[in-house]
């Protein structure tokens, strides 16, 4: 069982490396969207340029 959630997390990792932009910008719309004068911001690793799993 272990070993099906580590193979999981590595694939979901792996596709967060190459789309956390576009998720960002998505969430960043809809936050606007709903408030105009919201500032919307990457925080964490993500913004350190460093992608880590939990």
């Amino acid at each position: 069982m272990r070993e099906n959630i580590d193979v999981i997390m590595v694939k979901w990792l792996d596709e967060l490396k190459s789309t956390w932009r576009e998720m960002a910008e998505i969430v960043a719309a809809a936050v606007r969207r709903h408030f105009p004068e919201a500032d919307v911001y990457v925080i964490g690793g993500v913004a350190e340029n460093r992608i880590t799993a939990p």
